[in-house]
């Protein structure tokens, strides 16, 4: 067994404090549904649900007179997060852009507000559960890089996701395309700003942070409430990616402190064991190297994802693996369109060439103008961060994610013999001030019963 795995278990069966859980901790709320004949904004009709979450419901709608289909998200108007308006505000900022999540409309009701946004095909989760986790050498690759993609379209509006996890990447509706979509702004945090010469500027970070994300796939920052930046979110997309290929050695430990430990001392043995993971191993010391305000070299990352791709006689127009998965007829929205006689849509031309796909990818990772750059001299304070408490000028963190410390048995076993002699110590010092208070109440006894002597002798 190698040295680092004897100090996990070593670390793995110390007996932990109990702790406040109330960051996972999940609201009931009242449901909130659409009827089935339900007419929204008079024109958006339903034809089935998609999904729901702790506050509210996800619906496949039909718009009734131009044929048009799209997501509902509705959230309980007492969900205290308000997620959907930091997700509103999110989709307004990246409007018009390509390939990202489009906000159609919104509006509100007695007992729920929602959006009507991009349907979106099956998400990652769904596709893992599908094949069982059993995916190609090539599909993990592009999967990679279109995973990439949609993460750096978010960060080029200023915004990092702060939740990673599989089932926030979705793929096109439309089985032919290639499109994946980033999901769920829900958690997102502005990180940068333009100030008045319209030049960016790095929001300046926190000197803590309230728990945000998935414990499975949150980075070590996050473990330690460090302000998040670019890289935090990167960190969690690799989780995702190594994923694909084998299980995570922590999946199953709900103990955010055995999480970190174990992320932090077998990063490297997850990466090692696989020939495909091995291509990340560069992305990690990339990562390992960034700080708060740091921009990650997603071109660099995209180059040795493409290097590997080409030298393995991947193509990116091959077929992937969940390809044929998706439905190609839904009755449910065929029942729709007879009811109010609405016609069939066209379908784009959603393939392209492998010429043309290389080609738009290469665009995709050219340095640009409107890119947010980096370094901490572009740190500034954001207007509206006076209202928060935890903003402050002298912040006394590390500029670098902090690591675990690794202690050696001999250490460990001076640490708990150090405990108990605390313990003893603690113990004999309750035990003597025991001791004295019995003394002193039984001085007082005696005294007060000799007074009373003496009172009945006079």
């Amino acid at each position: 067994m190698a040295w680092n795995e004897i100090q996990v278990l070593i670390f793995l069966l110390q007996p932990l404090p109990m702790g406040d859980d109330s960051d996972g901790v999940d609201n009931v709320l009242e449901d909130v549904c659409l009827a089935p004949d339900e007419l929204v904004k008079d024109v958006w009709a339903t034809v089935r649900l998609l999904g729901r979450g702790n506050f509210g419901k996800v619906y496949h709608m039909c718009n009734i007179k131009d044929g048009r289909e799209a997501a509902l998200k509705m959230e309980n108007v007492a969900s205290p997060d308000k997620c959907l308006k930091i997700e509103s505000e999110v989709m307004k900022k990246m409007k018009n852009h390509k390939g990202v999540v489009q906000i159609y409309d919104e509006g509100a009701r007695l007992n729920y507000k929602f959006i009507l946004m991009t349907l979106c095909g099956w998400d990652l989760t769904r596709i893992s559960e599908e094949l069982r986790n059993k995916f190609s050498d090539s599909t993990i690759i592009r999967l990679a890089i279109r995973t990439l993609i949609a993460l750096k379209r978010l960060h080029e509006i200023g915004y990092i996701h702060r939740d990673l996890k599989p089932c926030n990447f979705a793929l096109h509706c439309d089985a032919e395309s290639f499109q994946i979509y980033l999901l769920d702004f829900g958690m997102t945090r502005q990180y940068a700003f333009k100030d008045s010469e319209k030049k960016w500027q790095i929001r300046q970070r926190r000197s803590v942070c309230r728990f945000r994300g998935t414990l499975r796939y949150c980075s070590i920052n996050m473990h330690k409430r460090i302000e998040l930046g670019r890289g935090d979110d990167l960190w969690s997309w690799l989780y995702m990616m190594l994923e694909l290929r084998c299980p995570l050695p922590w999946r199953n430990s709900s103990h955010p402190e055995k999480v970190e430990v174990l992320k932090t001392m077998l990063i490297n043995n997850v990466i090692s064991k696989d020939p495909v993971n091995k291509v990340f191993q560069p992305v990690l010391t990339h990562l390992q190297s960034l700080t708060y305000p740091d921009r990650p070299n997603y071109k660099m990352i995209y180059e040795l994802l493409y290097a590997k791709m080409t030298e393995s006689g991947i193509r990116l127009t091959d077929p992937m693996d969940y390809g044929m998965l998706q439905p190609t007829t839904i009755p449910e929205l065929i029942s729709v369109q007879e009811k109010y006689n609405i016609p069939s849509r066209e379908k784009s031309r959603m393939r392209q060439t492998e010429e043309e796909e290389a080609e738009a990818l290469k665009l995709e990772f050219e340095p640009s103008s409107g890119d947010v750059p980096g370094g901490i001299n572009l740190e500034k304070k954001f207007v509206g961060d006076h209202r928060h408490e935890n903003n402050n000028n002298n912040m006394n963190i590390s500029m670098k994610s902090p690591n675990v410390v690794l202690k050696t048995p001999e250490a460990l076993k001076d640490s708990a013999s150090k405990r108990k002699n605390k313990e003893k110590e603690k113990d004999s010092a309750s035990k003597r001030k025991n001791k004295e208070k019995e003394k002193d109440s039984a001085s007082k006894r005696k005294n007060k019963d000799f007074g009373s002597k003496r009172s009945v002798k006079h």
